[in-house]
């Protein structure tokens, strides 16, 4: 196995790098960071990564336009982005946001899909009644809503943004979904099944362990986050894993949830069914 974009630089599959866990199993692994998942499936059609943790719309954009990629697993179970806002906005729902310019990391990306599905389901058209630009991640979204160029944007990982105090999170959709998987190739994942299955199981492992006692992983990750405290650190490292499925399983909810979506935007054209995106057959049992 060589490279593999990752999630979150909290989140277990950083804490069995730091910790030798691949090391040990004989994996060669290298993480890629990217900021939004559109340019992370590029560069994996590309031949540039081996898997992807990224959204499963992904893997049924790229059936739909007759590639070869799979789902092994589901990473999280929601979509992992709020709706936030300046503390002195004066806004106190969704239906406010009417006629507003929002942002989204990448237009096309999870937090696109996801900002245009809650504005649905509340009689705005995303097409008609606002205004969706680029925002990117961390500090361009900062940027962009204390200018004013944006009203609102999806953001991950609010922890940080709140404790400040000029912040607020508007919504949180929480709704069961497939909001990030790990995908690729059948074919990769054939030639390489032993790997696959390793990996799996140590994130599953990891995960479970820090769980178990999340305290112990802000001595973990406090090099990489030398600016947050260890409360702000430790409510990162809780907010992502409350969000890991304990049997890492695509359920057919949440993979329903992200095919209703895609169809309503009509980026795919068919009900691609769980069975024709999803190979479980790699997970710890």
């Amino acid at each position: 196995m060589g490279r593999v974009a990752s999630g979150p630089a909290s989140g277990p599959l950083d804490a069995a790098v730091k910790q030798g866990a691949f090391r040990a199993a004989g994996i060669n692994l290298e993480i890629v960071d990217f900021n939004n998942g559109a340019d992370g499936i590029a560069a994996m059609i590309g031949g540039s990564l081996d898997i992807f943790q990224g959204s499963y719309e992904h893997v049924l954009r790229q059936i739909e336009n007759g590639l070869d990629m799979k789902a092994f697993a589901l990473i999280s179970n929601q979509q992992g982005y709020k709706v936030v806002i300046r503390s002195d906005a004066p806004y106190t729902r969704l239906e406010d946001l009417k006629g507003k310019t929002l942002g989204v990391t990448k237009v096309g990306s999870l937090s696109d899909t996801t900002m245009r599905k809650i504005l649905r389901e509340v009689g705005i058209d995303p097409e008609r009644d606002v205004e969706i630009i680029n925002t990117g991640l961390g500090s361009t979204v900062v940027a962009a809503l204390d200018t004013g160029n944006v009203a609102a944007a999806m953001y991950s990982g609010t922890a940080q943004l709140e404790e400040t105090g000029q912040y607020k999170v508007l919504y949180n959709p929480d709704f069961e979904t497939a909001g990030l998987v790990l995908m690729g190739s059948s074919k990769w994942a054939e030639a390489n099944p032993d790997a696959l299955k390793a990996y799996l199981k140590i994130f599953q492992d990891q995960a479970d362990a820090m769980k178990a006692n999340p305290e112990k992983y802000v001595a973990v990750f406090k090099e990489d986050f030398p600016s947050y405290s260890d409360s702000l650190l430790l409510a990162t490292i809780k907010e992502y894993l409350e969000r890991i499925p304990v049997s890492l399983e695509v359920t057919q909810a949440a993979a329903d949830d992200v095919v209703e979506t895609q169809l309503a935007q009509g980026t795919i054209g068919r009900a691609i069914t769980r069975e024709e995106a999803v190979d479980p057959s790699y997970l710890p049992r």
